[in-house]
């Protein structure tokens, strides 16, 4: 068995890793990225307990409903809202369900007839009429993965600064 020896390169080669936390002195944008890093996987295990998961405050105020919707639709809604939100309301996905679908426009396209306004429940075509306003407004719902039917919700409306839930407006419409 013969045993060759490897002659010496012609440039020095130093080893690319770093023991410890040698790698934040590396340049300043590995140092920025890794604090930024840092502070997003901190934020992920700690939202749970600082960002409030309450769906009343999706709660619709008067005021948010009557800048989207005219009367007398406004008033009906106001009154069915009232009803539907309480302590216990939840928004959730069923634990098979692990992907979100979402549509997201304005209530200015729907109102226009926008091909966009079939992504929405048919009943959405009865209140075109009552909007006032052109605001964001979205739809989602939870689905099994690859699956199109779910959990729906919708009428998740940007309005007066702020996210509220105003679903299904079409059955004010019934009261």
């Amino acid at each position: 068995m013969a045993v060759e020896t490897l002659p010496e390169p012609s440039t020095r080669v130093t080893p690319t890793s770093r023991s410890g936390f040698g790698f934040l002195t590396s340049g300043p944008i590995i140092t920025t990225a890794t604090i930024c890093l840092t502070i997003i996987v901190v934020l992920a295990i700690i939202a749970p307990w600082i960002v409030p998961h309450d769906p009343m405050l999706l709660k619709p105020a008067a005021a948010d409903i009557r800048a989207v919707y005219a009367e007398p639709l406004a008033s009906a809604l106001i009154a069915s809202y009232e009803q539907m939100y309480t302590p216990d309301a939840v928004i959730q996905p069923k634990p098979e369900h692990k992907q979100l679908l979402t549509t997201f426009t304005t209530t200015g396209h729907l109102k226009a007839g926008d091909p966009v306004l079939d992504e929405f429940p048919g009943g959405y075509k009865d209140v075109l009429d009552y909007f006032v306003a052109d605001v964001p407004i979205g739809r989602f719902k939870f689905v099994e993965p690859g699956e199109t039917l779910g959990l729906a919700f919708d009428g998740l409306i940007f309005v007066n600064n702020r996210w509220v839930f105003m679903p299904k407006p079409w059955r004010a419409l019934e009261q």
